[in-house]
């Protein structure tokens, strides 16, 4: 029976499907990656964050200290 090329045609696309779906799940994990990556440099900049604030507020403590400042 002749389909025309059908079973061909059919196999090509099922197989581009394949491989659309395998990068698809490639790109997914890199952004699920990227995302873990992004939420560590938050905490990491929240902690860099509060250390400078804390140094800074020691500073101007030690600064009223020293200059008798009320």
């Amino acid at each position: 029976m002749n389909n025309n090329g059908w079973n061909e045609y059919q196999k090509m696309v099922l197989d581009a499907l394949d491989r659309h779906q395998k990068s698809l799940d490639d790109v997914h994990k890199e952004v699920v990656s990227n995302k873990e990556h992004i939420a560590e440099l938050r905490v990491k900049a929240r902690v860099w964050g509060a250390v400078s604030g804390g140094f800074a507020g020691l500073a101007a403590v030690i600064g009223k200290a020293l200059t008798g400042a009320p």
